[in-house]
Parts: structure tokens; C-alpha cells; sequence
């Protein structure tokens, strides 16, 4: 993993597209998927819905995500988020962050990467 990650210069969708398989969906019937998608195309959406962009829905279940990045940060702004107060949670709030963690968790793949990397 680590020297794939090394491989594709930590673009972890170039990364999980390298793994394929499960990790992508490779297995799903996309078919059958994409016949959904098509038949919901010309529903009517309610006015204060968003559109809907199918094309790049098919686009990220077949290619992953991100489809495109560019990241840059400034020193200042990544000090700035690492000195955040993450402990500033109220027990009552904690609860449900612990709960949506919990649910994420059941339907997440875990990377592993060795530390001394």
C-alpha cells in the first residue's frame, strides 16, 4: 500500500482506482445502475430541489472521487486548523458525533500506511 501510495503521489483517487475491485465497485452490476439513472433522468424535480448533474453521478461511480484536485494551502491556515479546539465538544453533542462515526464507519475501508513512511 505504502509503495502504491508512493506511486501515485498520494492522489488517493488514482490511488483507489489502482486497487479497483471492490474498493471501486467493480462488481456491481453498473448496467442495471446506470438504467435507474436513465429512466429518473426526465423526472420532474421539486422547485426548491437542486438539479441534478447525472452525468457527473455516473462520472464519480465509475471513476471514484476527486475527479479533479488542486490543493494548496497556506503554513498559516494549516497552523491555524491544527490549533483548533477538537476538545471543545459538549458531552450532549459528543454523543451524536460518536453515533455518525459509528454509522460511517460500518461502510468505510480502512488504508493503512505505515508510520515510518
Amino acid at each position: 500500500m505504502a509503495a502504491a501510495l508512493l506511486r501515485t503521489g498520494f492522489h488517493y483517487g488514482d490511488f483507489v482506482r489502482w486497487l479497483g475491485g471492490e474498493y471501486t465497485g467493480a462488481q456491481r452490476d453498473w448496467d442495471s445502475t446506470f438504467d435507474i439513472v436513465d429512466s429518473v433522468r426526465m423526472a420532474t424535480i421539486p422547485p426548491d430541489y437542486p438539479e441534478i448533474d447525472f452525468d457527473r453521478a455516473v462520472r464519480i461511480a465509475t471513476e471514484g472521487v476527486p475527479l479533479a484536485s488542486h490543493f494548496e494551502n497556506s503554513f498559516a491556515s494549516v497552523q491555524t486548523r491544527e490549533r483548533h479546539d477538537n476538545a471543545s465538544l459538549t458531552p450532549d453533542v459528543l454523543g451524536e458525533v460518536r453515533k455518525k462515526f459509528t454509522k460511517e464507519e460500518k461502510v468505510s475501508y480502512h488504508i493503512l500506511f505505515p508510520r515510518f513512511i
